[in-house]
């Protein structure tokens, strides 16, 4: 081999490892302004197959329930693949041994590899080599395997290895985000379920309330029916009154739609009313009025 062809193969293998570096750089901006997940992985995968000049990769999730990868994401494969797909996670294979030992591991030529069976999924496709990296999070599981095909590419070497592990290394970072996203996610949902039970139940505990009060009151009249001294039934009817007047309170307490909070002045000028409503006969023609802006209170506090 000529000088001149050793030089020009270095300057093209410089050009590679460059673009490799600015394709990582370039993917960890892709990643800090994006907010889908899905897009993130899709120009990972995009990225990595790009990088090794080997036009097929694939995000590898581990299933822990099923003790096997599923394709999360990937380039160059055939439609019903990325989201379905399956392989298997145990040591005989490559991404399996990278995910469990967390060593890098490029098949450079898969067709006679004896180290590990080569995947009915590679097979099909045509691949003959590949080269898988860890994706590893703080979790004290990682998260799964970036990996790159070939269907032409038979030499995978060190510093294709250093290109994948720093993309799989950013996308980690985009994997933790995630996970910090859909806790948080999970925890308003919670919350949120929590208050609408919380509601349900008080609006049930007013509903008994309500209910009890008018029993007592509806008990009340019809005891005073039944007697004969006229100053006994006055003084029945005036309870009946007075837990009408508590039921009244109570009703207005709650009616604005909300069993956490009450519409202060509206409180107060449905309380004066029916206050004035059981006082005595003479009280008439006193003329109460409530002068004051509308503000919320926790209704726990008002009554």
């Amino acid at each position: 081999m000529s000088s001149t062809v050793a030089m020009d193969l270095s300057l093209d293998e410089l050009s590679l490892r460059l673009r490799q570096q600015e394709l990582v750089a370039e993917f960890g901006r892709f990643a800090l302004r994006t907010d889908s997940f899905q897009a993130i992985l899709d120009e990972a995968s995009a990225i990595a197959a790009l990088g090794l000049e080997a036009g097929f990769a694939k995000v590898l999730e581990y299933m822990p329930g099923e003790m096997a990868f599923r394709v999360l994401s990937g380039v160059g494969w055939k439609d019903g693949v990325v989201g379905h797909a399956r392989l298997g996670a145990d040591l005989a294979s490559p991404a399996g041994y990278a995910f469990r030992t967390g060593k890098p591991v490029v098949s450079n030529h898969l067709a006679s590899e004896q180290r590990f069976r080569t995947p009915a999924l590679l097979a099909e496709h045509g691949i003959r080599s590949a080269i898988n990296v860890i994706i590893s999070t703080t979790d004290a599981e990682p998260f799964g395997v970036l990996e790159g095909d070939s269907t032409h590419r038979g030499e995978f070497g060190d510093h294709d290895i250093a290109f994948l592990q720093g993309l799989a290394n950013t996308l980690a970072v985009a994997v933790e985000a995630q996970k910090r996203q859909d806790a948080r996610e999970q925890l308003l949902r919670d919350n949120e379920a929590l208050l609408r039970d919380k509601d349900i139940l008080m609006q049930e505990v007013h509903h008994r309330v309500r209910n009890s009060l008018q029993l007592v009151q509806t008990i009340l009249l019809m005891h005073a029916r039944t007697l004969k001294n006229p100053e006994a039934t006055e003084h029945l009817e005036e309870a009946a009154g007075r837990i009408m007047t508590i039921g009244a309170v109570h009703r207005r307490l709650y009616e604005g739609g909300s069993v956490t909070s009450a519409d202060t002045a509206q409180y107060l000028r449905g309380l004066l009313a029916d206050m004035k409503g059981v006082l005595p006969g003479e009280a008439d023609d006193r003329v109460v009025e409530l002068v004051m802006q509308s503000f919320y209170r926790p209704a726990d506090e008002m009554s």
